[in-house]
């Protein structure tokens, strides 16, 4: 017996002198992969869930006791089969932190519909099998990841680095990003060999520990690192599958393609094709499936037969100069003579009285009816809140479009298979472009602000005591509404995002006072993410800012001075903040600007608040009120331009304004702040053309 293994064991060594393993490498980004980072630590109380980190170049992985517990979780779509040997797999990450050198857990989650997470929105307590949703109190401060694994499997150990050295001899220590993988295990294999829907979810957890603090390279980041990855060093065969593996074609369809995966120093690659509509056996000949090409060097191959409508297996083998490379993956598609949408409708965002178009695509095998309808939400598979607009056209046009036609659309494609097997296109929105509250704030009337803009978000203060005085009547005409002692006002749930996405808020205001930071104007009705949709208004320095989950995408804006009047507008596109300020009566005639990447929180339909009321979570009572007062309050649902902003201005004040970004070279080349960059600004640069800073000698 030893001496079979031993021959055996030369007959490997001597096949893999003349074939070197080619290794297949699935990262996070590919597919519906993701990754993101939990927390558990001491910042949570009842009303302060963990932050989500979706959207951040690196996360952390930590244990500092009864502080921070924090770890990462990625998964890997793998959906598209793997061929040969998948045994050996190695996860892979860079390091760009790290304080210790510590061995940490690497757990995978078990089969079922956790693996289909959305990294943007997960948290801790809406992870599968974190337990328990940890509240912190201050008689139970400790910061803990538990981990149930009756739903998360124990497949690897982690080698995290010591990388804070003096790594340039400088005398000087630092991080150094490093590159660092798993060593592979059988648990590992027999984890992703037991996955059954193609997706392979990870969580990476430091046991209890005394401080040790790990950044790790996630794939939105801008630095160029290594994303998270899994290295499957064995696997050589056939991949990009067209039809793509599950994919739906129709019955006329009639070619398959591929991608052969060569590996170094490789022969000439042939192929072997097998399709049918049994599944696949390996054990028995050609699978139980038809062989439709032999020691084929094309990637390509016209099926050899019609189609009948159901669902086809294939797989491609690989051969390296006659040597099998190792069974191939097993790929599916479906066929149909039902239609298929190829292109959905696309948004439309337009003024009122413009014209609305969309358009569908649809490939069918016959004769195609075209049914359009307008839904009050944003799906096509919910038919009692939907209204036929019009039947016939792959073209939908919508003439000098009002408010009533706002909403959202899509098209339903009908041929000879019949109405149950109709195909729908994706939803796409119409937003009309409008002002949907107005608040000139200059009385109560029937005990309520009321909204002139027409779309009836009348605010309900909670006092009828709120006062009134002079608003900024050095421009305008009328009253302001003076906000102290607990008066806050409400517009119901109205969300000016509602189908757009977007918001804009002009407004004028006067800051009398400030006790730690203050709202103005808010979409919340708490700090986390569940509980808000974005809040405006000052940080306890006074400046001015848009952020969302208590203070996650902060975007900061100007300094306010205490009495003094100024106008302020905030605007979101869907992906950018943009805050804009001006201090009435100044001679500095350029607009402050704080710009940055945002997003909104979680609750849609949390209260509309001016003057802002977040409820204290240990008193009951209103919090974080804004003292002062507000006048002409201006509300549109999409995002203005800066042009469109000095628009607003103007219709209070007829002045002349510089809207160079401050900040950038335009701005800083206009030395003379007179917004205009001339000769006058060139002669001031040509002064200082040859003085030199260096210290401590300039060159002669």
């Amino acid at each position: 017996m030893q001496i079979k293994f031993v021959r055996t064991a030369i007959l490997c060594l001597l096949s893999l002198a003349s074939i070197s393993l080619a290794e297949y490498t699935i990262t996070s980004a590919d597919g519906n992969g993701a990754d993101t980072g939990l927390q558990n630590d001491n910042q949570r109380t009842t009303s302060y869930a963990n932050s989500t980190h979706g959207s951040e170049g690196s996360s952390e992985i930590r244990y500092w006791e009864n502080v921070r517990a924090r770890c990462i979780m990625l998964r890997f779509d793998i959906s598209d089969g793997i061929g040969g040997d998948v045994s050996g797999a190695i996860l892979s990450l860079t390091e760009t932190v790290g304080n210790r050198g510590r061995d940490l857990t690497v757990y995978g989650l078990n089969d079922g519909e956790g693996d289909n997470w959305d990294e943007s929105t997960i948290s801790y307590d809406t992870t599968p099998g974190l337990l328990p949703p940890y509240v912190y109190t201050s008689t139970d401060p400790n910061a803990l990841i538990t981990v149930d694994e009756t739903v998360w499997t124990v497949v690897e150990t982690f080698p995290f680095l010591d990388i804070y050295e003096d790594w340039d001899g400088s005398g000087s220590s630092y991080d150094q990003p490093t590159v660092i993988s798993s060593s592979g295990s059988e648990d590992l294999d027999n984890f992703i060999a037991a996955d059954t829907n193609g997706l392979l979810s990870f969580l990476i957890v430091l046991p209890a520990d005394s401080a040790p603090d790990y950044y790790v390279a996630m794939k939105e980041n801008t630095d160029g690192y290594a994303i998270p990855s899994l290295v499957f060093p064995n696997a050589r065969f056939a991949t990009n599958s067209s039809p793509e593996n599950h994919e739906t074609v129709l019955i006329s369809h009639d070619t398959l393609s591929w991608t052969n995966t060569a590996p170094e120093g490789a022969g000439p690659i042939t192929c072997d094709v097998y399709l049918g509509m049994n599944e696949p056996n390996f054990a028995n000949p050609d699978y139980d499936l038809t062989k439709i090409a032999e020691g084929k060097t094309e990637t390509s191959l016209t099926i050899p037969f019609a189609l009948s409508e159901g669902k086809y297996y294939w797989v491609v083998d690989s051969y390296d100069a006659g040597t099998f490379l190792g069974n191939g993956a097993v790929w599916t598609f479906d066929v149909t003579a039902a239609p298929q949408v190829t292109t959905s409708p696309s948004d439309q965002i337009i003024k009122p009285g413009e014209t609305a178009e969309f358009s569908v695509a649809v490939e069918s095998v016959s004769a195609v009816t075209y049914t359009w309808y307008q839904s009050a939400d944003n799906a096509n598979d919910t038919p009692a809140d939907d209204i036929v607009v019009r039947i016939g056209s792959e073209m939908l046009s919508i003439a000098n479009v009002t408010v009533s036609d706002e909403g959202y659309y899509y098209c339903k494609a009908v041929n000879s298979s019949g109405e149950a097997m109709a195909a729908y296109s994706d939803v796409a929105r119409l937003v009309v472009q409008r002002q949907v509250a107005h608040w000139t704030m200059n009385e109560l009337v029937d005990g309520v602000l009321v909204d002139t803009s027409g779309e009836g978000n009348d605010a309900t203060p909670s006092s009828e005591a709120i006062a009134f005085a002079d608003g900024v009547n050095v421009l305008m005409t009328g009253q302001g509404s003076v906000f102290a002692d607990s008066i806050y006002a409400q517009a119901g749930t109205y969300d000016p995002t509602s189908i757009s996405g977007e918001f804009t808020i002009s407004l004028w205001l006067r800051l009398d006072s400030i006790d730690g930071s203050t709202g103005i104007i808010c979409k919340h009705n708490g700090w986390d993410a569940n509980t808000t949709l974005w809040q405006f208004g000052t940080s306890s320095g006074r400046g001015l800012r848009i952020f969302r989950a208590g203070n996650s995408n902060v975007i900061y804006g100007q300094t306010l001075t205490l009495g003094q009047w100024y106008y302020v507008a905030v605007t979101f596109d869907g992906a950018t903040a943009n805050i804009y300020s001006f201090e009435v009566g100044s001679d500095d005639i350029s607009f402050d600007l704080g710009s940055g990447a945002f997003s909104l929180g979680g609750m849609n339909d949390a209260d509309f608040n001016i003057g802002c009321a977040n409820i204290d979570s240990e008193t009951g009572e209103p919090a974080e009120l804004f003292n002062g007062m507000l006048d002409e309050i201006q509300v549109f649902n999409y995002a203005k331009s800066a042009i469109e902003i000095a628009d607003l201005y103007n219709e209070a004040v007829a002045q002349d304004f510089c809207l160079l970004e401050y900040g950038s070279s335009e701005f800083d080349l206009d030395v003379n702040d007179n917004c205009r960059i001339d000769l006058v600004d060139f002669a001031d640069l040509m002064q200082t053309w040859l003085e030199c800073g260096l210290y401590p000698n300039c060159p002669q």
